[in-house]
């Protein structure tokens, strides 16, 4: 909550702050950013490998700090190679997190709970960027360049205070459920044995397209409703709003809801939500009409239903794939999968809206029914992604 307090401070008036405290121009700010993620990104097999060893609470106290400093160098940042240089900190901090903070919830949550562990985190992360956002639009009221400074400082307090917290916290580890697995013989493991994981691949692969179609809404509305639907300004802002209401008021009761069924056959119907939002995005009408506003309201609520249900979902399957042994590893391979798409989405879907609305729903049409088919292949091969049910018990019947 409070990183994700200080995330919110700062990411809506990111660029608007290097524009007010150097002489960079917009265009090599964005350069210099986008260089940071890419140059963030080959790190997180390494990563990986670092969680596996010193373990995944002192992971995420490490990149709450890298992250800190990172924005503590963004106080002096005063020309495109201090943005890229302190702006690589952050990014690879951000990878470090996520990979490490799903080995965590893994390590210290029950199999049984561990999807309502990783649903409760994205109400919380949603509630503190939120409220972190509302924060920085007050603040903006100010001083510019004040104001500015102010907000990075902010948000670097609230990683040390994050980093602070979790090395005093000695989590409990969970009763097991399971007979412990058998020892591996030597040689076995490492990143070979992960990619040689068919399944394993398949989420990942169903990773990357299910990012694209929900960084589509974040990074196209405001475009879309503005320049194709001769909409103001304010109702992708309102849209967006309402987004993140829902995931506050509806993730923990329909991830109660989902817990009888299959994670794979969870992402089939979060696929289907996600193509449903597109197609009625792509039916809405230009201009004002009552029509409209249904299309956009309806396309918002198809799309926060599929983000519920696949985000957790996603993330849990990965820990279900997983050997204790090894699963650093498999978070940082599905992270480098979210960072991917974080990096390809923007020029991807700018240049399909670009050409033409139509060119850009029909892909992200066919780009879900992609996800789905694979959602489907998850299941494929030898054994039940289910994790097994303590020595002696019967089998589970209720997860259908």
């Amino acid at each position: 909550m409070v990183d994700s307090l200080g995330t919110g401070l700062f990411l809506p008036y990111a660029l608007l702050y290097f524009l007010d405290t150097t002489r960079v121009p917009l265009s090599t700010i964005g350069l210099a950013l986008s260089a940071a993620a890419a140059l963030a990104l080959p790190c997180s097999a390494v990563f990986g490998q670092l969680v596996d060893r010193v373990g995944a609470r002192r992971s995420v106290v490490l990149a709450n700090l890298a992250q800190a400093a990172g924005f503590l160098g963004y106080l002096q940042a005063g020309s495109a190679t201090r943005i890229v240089a302190f702006g690589f900190l952050v990014t690879a901090g951000q990878n470090l997190f996520w990979t490490a903070n799903g080995v965590l919830i893994t390590q210290v949550s029950d199999a049984a709970d561990r999807v309502r562990w990783f649903s409760l985190l994205r109400v919380v992360r949603n509630l503190g960027t939120g409220v972190g956002a509302l924060l920085a639009s007050a603040a903006a009221m100010g001083s510019a360049h004040a104001c500015g400074r102010a907000v990075v400082a902010a948000n670097a307090a609230s990683f040390l205070v994050a980093a602070a917290v979790l090395a005093r916290w000695r989590p409990r580890e969970p009763p097991a459920a399971a007979a412990p697995a058998p020892a591996r013989g030597p040689g076995r493991g490492g990143y070979r044995e992960v990619l040689a994981d068919r399944r394993f691949t398949a989420l990942n692969a169903a990773t990357v397209l299910f990012a694209h179609c929900l960084l589509a809404l974040p990074l196209l509305l405001a475009v879309y409703v503005t320049r194709s639907l001769g909409r103001p300004a304010w109702v992708a802002g309102a849209l967006l709003a309402g987004n993140t209401a829902l995931i506050v008021a509806l993730q923990t009761p329909l991830t109660e809801a989902m817990r009888p069924y299959r994670d794979t056959r969870l992402l089939r119907l979060a696929a289907l939500f996600l193509a449903a939002s597109s197609a009625l995005l792509w039916a809405a009408p230009a201009g004002s009409t009552g029509w409209t506003t249904l299309s956009l309201v309806a396309a918002l609520a198809c799309y926060t239903a599929g983000e519920i249900i696949c985000c957790p979902v996603l993330t849990d399957l990965v820990a279900t794939l997983a050997p204790p042994e090894l699963r650093g590893r498999y978070f940082a391979l599905n992270q480098v999968c979210w960072s991917l798409a974080a990096v390809l989405a923007p020029s991807v879907l700018t240049r399909l809206l670009t050409a033409g609305t139509a060119g850009l729903w029909i892909t992200l049409l066919i780009t879900a029914g992609a996800a789905s088919v694979l959602a489907a292949g998850i299941d494929a091969g030898s054994g039940e992604l289910a994790e097994p049910p303590p020595a002696g018990a019967a089998p589970d019947p209720s997860r259908r």
